[in-house]
């Protein structure tokens, strides 16, 4: 179920911001994709001290890729593929991951080493 179906039954198609939204909640919540992607990212961009959201966003890049895929099949969300995952839409979700965690990643909250 989407998240905003939670608020609104009426709603028919996703907008490319709430689709934003459903994508990152849908990442958090992945402990695959965490582990395969973004904990060797979070490591990488530790060693290379890149802290600022401009310098780093694409690395998640892979991430969200897969997991726009996840999303997509599981959901089973209406509309071509291509239409609905833009590289305009990926990049915006791979800016929210890195300004939601690039603090966390600076104080260590993520060891990749648990993985």
């Amino acid at each position: 179920m989407l998240l905003k179906e939670l608020f609104d039954n009426n709603i028919n198609q996703d907008t490319p911001e709430t689709l934003v939204d459903d994508v990152k909640f849908f990442i958090d919540h992945d402990d695959d994709l965490h582990k395969e992607y973004f904990l060797p990212v979070a490591d990488e961009m530790k060693r290379k001290k890149l802290f600022d959201v401009d310098g780093c966003y694409e690395m998640f890049m892979p991430m969200v890729d897969e997991a726009c895929g996840k999303y997509h099949e599981q959901y089973k969300i209406p509309g071509q593929f291509e239409e609905l995952y833009t590289k305009d839409l990926k990049e915006k979700i791979c800016r929210r991951i890195a300004e939601d965690s690039i603090e966390e990643i600076k104080n260590g909250t993520y060891d990749p080493k648990e993985a």
